[in-house]
């Protein structure tokens, strides 16, 4: 990512976590469609398959959530390891109906 456009906040970085989701969820409707062999046939468009497409933005979206655990970790004190953990006990509660 350029500089110029890393995020610089909390705001920022759940926008580019969102914007990344998006691109990953693009990536595999088409993938879905057409194949992982597949590309995008339009004049001037890249011929990057899809799967090279899929992969591309999961690596993006993967430095998304980086940047989020990162700024969690730092700003809010919060370890992401915490949060999984009271995740899985939530829904271990709901599981069991005592939520």
């Amino acid at each position: 990512m350029k500089p110029q456009y890393e995020p610089k906040n909390m705001q920022q970085r759940l926008g580019y976590l969102v914007e990344e989701c998006g691109e990953v969820l693009a990536a595999a409707g088409k993938t879905i469609r057409w194949g992982l062999d597949g590309f995008n046939p339009e004049p001037g468009a890249s011929r990057e398959t899809n799967a090279e497409w899929l992969l591309r933005e999961i690596q993006d979206l993967k430095g998304a959530i980086s940047r989020i655990e990162t700024y969690l970790r730092e700003h809010v004190g919060l370890e992401a390891d915490a949060w999984r953990r009271e995740a899985l006990d939530e829904a271990e509660r709901v599981r069991k109906g005592t939520r």
